[in-house]
């Protein structure tokens, strides 16, 4: 099954790609996405982790727009929104600044400290700016503002992307009933909109963490902190426009390994491979 599925009407799409954790007897836990797996340890042996290499940073603005770097992608790049050809695929345009932010309610519910977290999803956004030239300004936001009725994406008006941790059986503003399918730790929603030559602009995307299934690894010492820069790659990854990669060693491959880090080489030429598309507003007429 493929992780990006596509709806579109009146010219907009929308792709999407969970994570699911599924417990096996004597591998531990597993999470999977679509068909496939992430595996938390081998033989029931959780690999040592790194000391978590991110430091916290208040704020982040990248600098002004300057033109993506050359992709080295090798293998076929697939994108989220279906297909290898990135002149078609739901792509972010690298010349305006990519605004997101992180509803914190939660956060310290999933088992981790809050700043600690937060520093983590910089960092991941950081690597993918330095690499691509796409600009992201991160604005921290208060507590709660993403809330939202259930079986709506969360949303925060001038913010392109949000990260919000949410459960199926929380009892307020932030229950997702989808994350109660059989133990689906997240999901990545992509937005587009299309302008009738094939070209998807992306204009919206949300990533939801399932606090309580992220608690239940935390504590069990399935997973530790620093485990989750791999979940969190994973899942911008999709948020950018990725689909799943079937090279074991990127984050976009669809098993999730503890100790395995953030996003590879490959992630990020296949990042730059839709960054180096044309913005829209420089295109020329023929």
């Amino acid at each position: 099954m493929r992780i990006g599925t596509g709806r579109r009407s009146g010219g907009t799409g929308r792709g999407w790609g969970p994570l699911l954790l599924v417990p096996l007897a004597v591998l531990g836990v597993h999470v999977t996405s679509h068909s496939s797996i992430i595996d938390a340890s081998a033989g029931g042996v959780v690999p040592a982790a790194s000391s978590d290499p991110f430091t916290p940073l208040a704020a982040m603005r990248s600098p002004l727009p300057v033109g993506p770097p050359v992709s080295t992608a090798g293998a076929e790049v697939r994108f989220l929104s279906g297909g290898s050809d990135p002149r078609t695929a739901a792509r972010w345009a690298w010349c305006s600044p990519i605004r997101w932010t992180i509803d914190p309610m939660n956060i310290g519910l999933s088992g981790v400290d809050e700043a600690e977290e937060i520093a983590r999803w910089q960092s991941i956004v950081s690597s993918v700016a330095d690499a691509t030239g796409y600009r992201f300004d991160y604005v921290a936001t208060e507590r709660g503002r993403a809330g939202h009725r259930p079986g709506v994406l969360p949303a925060i008006a001038g913010f392109d992307i949000v990260i919000t941790y949410e459960s199926a059986d929380d009892t307020g503003a932030f229950r997702r009933p989808t994350l109660a399918e059989p133990r689906r730790v997240a999901e990545s929603w992509l937005s587009w909109a299309e302008d009738g030559t094939g070209s998807k602009l992306a204009s919206g995307g949300s990533v939801i963490m399932d606090y309580r299934d992220l608690a239940e690894t935390t504590a069990s010492g399935q997973y530790r902190p620093a485990d989750r820069v791999a979940l969190m790659a994973h899942e911008f990854g999709h948020v950018m426009g990725l689909a799943h990669d079937e090279d074991e060693s990127t984050a976009m491959f669809d098993e999730w390994i503890a100790g395995k880090g953030g996003l590879t080489p490959t992630d990020i030429a296949g990042l730059v491979v839709l960054a180096k598309e044309p913005c829209p507003d420089l295109q020329q007429e023929d």
